[in-house]
């Protein structure tokens, strides 16, 4: 039986579909799991069972999706099952997910070389954590003005030539967010303006020696900031 929410479920998918068809429904990449687009095939699966096809919830941030998936087994044999995804809005409206590696470039305000920081409460996890500054994207913001937007919002700390090092996908197994890596110049400061949703603890500044040290003594355990080193390693090798 087909409920209102399955029913409302089903209607918000299928304007998504219609509004977002390349975004999030191109196929052409698919070869073992295809996206079944068919509403009736969909209706019936969802009516038979307990299962919310379709876009199960909303926030202001993400979009939780039940897709109806075809898969297709080595020996040609196929199923079909739910899979979920979380699709991020604002990426959708043409935004950059950010991760800034702010390096002190003015001996004046730190020493040089060291990387701005953030400790902060995060509620995922219910604990502290030693972090790179970062934000969700902003509609047709790009990439570059995030980064030095984040950076000054989060701690105060002013940037310039902001230089995009790599992007990387979020986790695959359950969303196609991206995120893109910033090494940004700081060369000033003034009063930091976080939202007023977070919990930004203190502002440091470390050396990269000592960030490294504190992954490998398993004290740092953002992703985000464990990816942001291994792009440093890589594409700035120290002198």
């Amino acid at each position: 039986m087909l409920t209102e929410h399955k029913r409302e479920a089903l209607a918000q998918y299928f304007e998504l579909m219609s509004t977002y068809p390349d975004e999030l429904f191109d196929q052409s990449h698919r070869h073992r799991r295809m996206i079944v687009t068919d509403r009736e095939s969909m209706e019936r699966f969802s009516g038979n069972g307990e299962q919310v096809l379709g876009v199960a919830a909303t926030t202001p941030y993400a979009l939780f999706l039940v897709d109806l998936v075809e898969n297709r087994k080595p020996d040609g044999s196929k199923f079909t099952a739910p899979y979920f995804r979380v699709v991020q809005q604002n990426q959708l409206k043409g935004g950059t997910n950010v991760v800034v590696i702010g390096v002190i470039a003015n001996p004046e305000i730190g020493p040089k070389g060291g990387i701005v920081l953030v400790s902060q409460e995060r509620h995922a996890t219910g604990g502290n954590h030693l972090e790179l500054p970062r934000g969700f994207a902003e509609p047709h913001l790009s990439g570059e003005r995030s980064a030095l937007q984040e950076l000054r919002a989060e701690t105060g700390f002013l940037g310039e030539s902001p230089e995009k090092l790599g992007e990387t996908f979020t986790d695959t197994g359950m969303t196609d967010a991206r995120v893109s890596f910033y090494l940004v110049r700081v060369t000033g400061r003034s009063s930091p303006r976080p939202e007023a949703g977070e919990a930004i603890i203190e502002t440091l500044i470390a050396s990269r020696e000592d960030l490294l040290d504190s992954f490998r003594r398993g004290y740092l355990k953002d992703a985000f900031t464990v990816q942001a080193l291994a792009f440093l390693e890589l594409c700035r090798p120290r002198a």
